[in-house]
């Protein structure tokens, strides 16, 4: 079975903090700390690999919200402390990364980061960078407000340098200097936790896209939550398929557009090359 979606999970594990307490929705007493490590752990044990075995080509799930800087500094450098142990343990085992051929794309403001867990994620993209068979996008330091007014500021840059001109603004432009450009477009975006609401999270490029609710907290989340979330997408397809063919008409494109199509290679250019100074710096 060949699936050949991109998945995004909204699996908010800062929702593991959000109570202010110590407990994990009355029902499992642990430190704030240890819930978030285990969070993790359920990831890895979970749903690493399931994904690869379903042949699913693409997920992306949210990881850290600009949102979050507002927090506790304790809560904030336990999250930040996490984040290092994860991207250390990409590296440790990047062998088995590079044998699987997954893609690691972080998407979001990772300026807003510390300089060394800048330094460690510009280590695993770069590394990654050329693996095809699956990708994983981790949104970082995002938001989708932050996201849009990041792209109409590319784009504006992009006028004031005359690479561009004002007359090939459009969605269709702006979508491609998104932080999600080299992303496929979501097909299946799922919300756990039982919450309603998407926390600003890829709301420009979920127009078409199935939205799956599920009560199941993040920890818990199986592969039997998957599938379910994969069959109410089948049930969909169908409309689903229409509506994305209508958008798809109403899209502009600038593919034939040369002048266009020279800035946003720029703009990859210009992204990668930041990602290289960030690898190549020195951390304090």
């Amino acid at each position: 079975m060949h699936l050949k979606l991109n998945i995004s999970i909204l699996i908010l594990s800062l929702l593991l903090l959000q109570t202010g307490t110590d407990d994990f929705r009355s029902r499992v007493i642990f430190k704030k700390q240890k819930v978030t490590k285990w969070a993790l752990r359920s990831y890895q044990k979970h749903f690493n690999g399931k994904c690869l075995e379903l042949e699913i080509k693409e997920v992306t799930v949210y990881a850290f919200s600009i949102e979050n800087f507002k927090r506790s500094p304790e809560e904030v450098d336990t999250l930040m402390t996490l984040a290092r142990e994860k991207f250390a343990k990409v590296m440790e085992e990047k062998d088995k990364l590079m044998e699987k051929g997954v893609k690691l794309q972080v998407i979001g403001n990772i300026k807003l980061l510390p300089e060394d867990l800048q330094k460690s994620i510009a280590d695993a993209v770069i590394l990654t960078k050329n693996n095809e068979k699956s990708v994983l996008n981790v949104a970082f330091a995002y938001t989708s407000r932050d996201e849009i007014t990041n792209s109409i500021k590319t784009i504006a840059e992009g006028i004031n340098e005359q690479d561009l001109e004002a007359d090939d603004l459009n969605h269709s432009l702006i979508d491609q200097c998104l932080y999600t450009r080299q992303c496929r477009d979501v097909d299946l975006l799922v919300r756990t936790s039982g919450e309603m609401r998407f926390s600003d999270f890829l709301l420009w490029q979920t127009q078409s896209t199935v939205f799956y609710f599920t009560e199941a907290l993040w920890p818990e989340f199986t592969l039997w939550h998957l599938l379910a979330a994969i069959f109410y997408y089948q049930r969909c397809y169908i409309r689903t398929k229409i509506l994305k063919s209508y958008f798809q008409e109403k899209t502009p494109t600038i593919s034939d557009n040369k002048r266009v199509v020279n800035f946003l290679s720029k703009v990859d250019k210009q992204r990668y090359q930041e990602l290289v100074e960030i690898q190549k710096s020195r951390v304090v």
